[in-house]
């Protein structure tokens, strides 16, 4: 009850503040992901199995089963057992967070960061009751450092191979393809900085870099930062690429922007206005990449 009140302490008056100011509870950024439906959190259970079976599962099952194990066998202080059901608690929660949301687009797991911690404490129980089984039993008496040295090797091994999942200079890897879409975004933006007029305005579906390097006014056309397209009701939310699935072409053409990258051009194609009102373009950014987009005719 204590850190209920606590909590209701320092987040209550933030809560109704955000709902003051911004008319909701939640960020723009969660009504821009997420919808209501069952295909939304089939993806997000996608998304944990990837997660885990990156972590290196066999292992993982193995010391966080021998962790429960110990949980539903303690006998001893009240103590360490609440402290260890809180662990699997927020562990828990986390995932049915995860995917009540619908999981994530981008590689390697972000969403479950938060979770690394108690799991991490979580497996270190797991190898101290595998090394107390092992010496109990009379079988490999290995001193408790090296039992844990051992399982640390095997998960090492297990893991080994996502070493270059995260390498940004191996082509073709999921972190070497975000760094791409990256710095590509970022001599875009340089270019627009460059040779735009100042109240330009940019549509795009990556807004990150672009909007940063730049420095114009960006509609993101995928609503993380537009209230319209994050509050829309899409019947097959889940369905699609997480993150991606609420956009309205008509309504991001109404506000007139003065660029669109190719890239982000094939949903405004089907719009007649688009071919009369924009023209392909091809620069050289700062960098040297070369930069496809549409402009607005007569701006």
């Amino acid at each position: 009850m204590s850190f209920l009140g606590s909590f209701l302490a320092l987040y209550g008056p933030y809560f109704v503040w955000r709902v003051s100011y911004y008319g909701y509870l939640l960020p723009n950024t969660f009504y821009a992901k997420t919808g209501a439906t069952l295909a939304q959190v089939l993806r997000g259970l996608s998304y944990t199995k990837e997660f885990f079976v990156t972590l290196g599962l066999p292992w993982l099952g193995l010391f966080l089963g021998l962790s429960l194990l110990g949980l539903l066998r303690a006998k001893g202080p009240k103590q360490p057992k609440v402290k260890q059901l809180s662990l699997w608690a927020f562990s828990g929660l986390t995932i049915a967070y995860v995917c009540g949301v619908g999981g994530d687009h981008f590689p390697l797991g972000r969403f479950f960061i938060p979770m690394l911690p108690p799991l991490a404490l979580l497996l270190t129980q797991g190898l101290v009751i595998l090394w107390e089984g092992v010496t109990q039993a009379g079988h490999l008496r290995f001193q408790k450092r090296g039992i844990a040295l051992l399982s640390l090797s095997f998960l090492l091994l297990t893991n080994v191979w996502q070493l270059p999942l995260s390498d940004s200079r191996i082509p073709d890897k999921p972190i070497w393809i975000e760094h791409k879409v990256t710095m590509k975004n970022v001599d875009m933006g340089r270019w627009l900085r460059l040779h735009s007029a100042p109240n330009a305005i940019v549509a795009t579906g990556i807004a990150g870099a672009l909007p940063y390097y730049s420095e114009l006014f960006v509609i993101d056309a995928l609503g993380l930062c537009d209230l319209h397209i994050a509050h829309l009701e899409v019947k097959t939310m889940g369905e699609g690429i997480a993150g991606g699935e609420k956009t309205d072409p008509a309504y991001v053409l109404s506000r007139q922007p003065t660029y669109i990258p190719f890239a982000d051009s094939w949903v405004y194609r089907q719009i007649a206005s688009f071919e009369r009102d924009y023209e392909f373009s091809r620069e050289y950014g700062p960098m040297g990449g070369e930069l496809r987009f549409y402009r607005r005719r007569g701006d």
